[in-house]
């Protein structure tokens, strides 16, 4: 019995997928990302009274977020799925399937509608540079403004 090329692809996949070696989509964010575990402050310009709040890992703002986390990185992340892209998602800081649908969604339609590779429901580098974040007044109330974290867009 002859077996075709997506066999054996098939069969070398589940191999290394039961001797524990995980086979990362091509668009998936790298595993030497740090994971975010926290929101940060932003502002345009230190005396400003309004902010951004966007996730972040104890060391850098490309940082990793995905479902199964629960961290205040998260909040920032349902909070701009929330009020920049329309999202009904409830924003509890914890990462499960409906986070992750919401995200998925806005890296297909809003974020990367050329590139699938891209539309993993993963908060990765590429997204976390695409992706909008609300302005907060310093009274904490969400604004309708928002833009990509660098301010541009």
């Amino acid at each position: 019995m002859k077996f075709g090329p997506k066999f054996a692809a098939v069969f070398v996949s589940a191999g290394l997928l039961t001797a524990g070696v995980g086979v990362a989509p091509a668009g998936a964010a790298s595993t030497a990302t740090p994971q975010c575990t926290r929101q940060v402050q932003i502002k345009p310009v230190a005396d400003y009274s309004y902010y951004m709040m966007i996730p972040k890992s104890s060391s850098t703002v490309k940082c990793l977020l995905m479902e199964g986390n629960k961290n205040s990185g998260v909040v920032a992340l349902q909070t701009a799925l929330k009020f920049c892209y329309g999202a009904d998602i409830v924003v509890d800081g914890d990462f499960g399937s409906r986070t992750a649908s919401a995200l998925h969604w806005v890296q297909m339609i809003k974020l990367f509608p050329e590139q699938a590779e891209l539309w993993d429901g993963v908060y990765g580098p590429a997204t976390a540079n695409a992706i909008k974040f609300p302005w907060h007044r310093s009274n904490g109330e969400i604004m309708s403004t928002c833009t990509p974290r660098e301010g541009s867009g």
